[in-house]
C-alpha cells in the first residue's frame, strides 16, 4: 500500500494555524489596550458632562464595552491555541500505539526529534 501515513494538509494547517494565533494575539491584546484607554477616557469625560443629555457618552461606553469584549475573546483565542511545536509533537502522539511503543527500542523524545528532522528537511 502505497501513500502516506500523516495526510498532507496537516503540514500545511500547522503553519497556517500559527499565523492565525499570532493575528489573533496581536489584533486581541492591541485591539483591547487601545480600547481600554478608550474607555478609561470617555468615563472621565462622562464624569465632567453635566448636560442635559447624558445618554450620549453612555451609548458611547456601551459600544466600547461591545467591542472590548470582542477584542478581548480573540486575545483568549490566541492564549489558548497550541503552538507549532505543540501541533507537531501531539500530531506524532496521535500514531503512537502500545504496538509501535512496544515496538520502538528508543524512547518517544528521540522518536520525536526524528519527526521534527523529516519535516525541517520537507521544508
Amino acid at each position: 500500500m502505497e501513500g502516506t501515513i500523516i495526510p498532507t494538509w496537516i503540514f500545511y494547517a500547522i503553519p497556517t494555524i500559527q499565523n492565525i494565533k499570532t493575528m489573533l494575539g496581536v489584533v486581541g491584546g492591541v485591539g483591547g489596550v487601545v480600547l481600554s484607554m478608550v474607555l478609561f477616557f470617555l468615563w472621565i469625560d462622562a464624569d465632567s458632562c453635566h448636560d442635559d443629555d447624558q445618554r450620549a457618552p453612555n451609548k458611547k461606553k456601551e459600544t466600547v464595552k461591545k467591542w472590548l469584549a470582542v477584542f478581548y475573546c480573540l486575545a483568549i483565542l490566541a492564549l489558548l491555541l497550541p503552538s507549532e511545536r505543540t501541533m507537531y509533537v501531539m500530531l506524532a502522539n496521535s500514531f503512537l500505539t502500545y504496538e509501535s511503543v512496544d515496538a520502538f527500542v528508543g524512547n518517544a523524545e528521540a522518536l520525536v526529534d526524528y519527526i521534527f528532522a523529516k519535516i525541517a528537511e520537507l521544508r
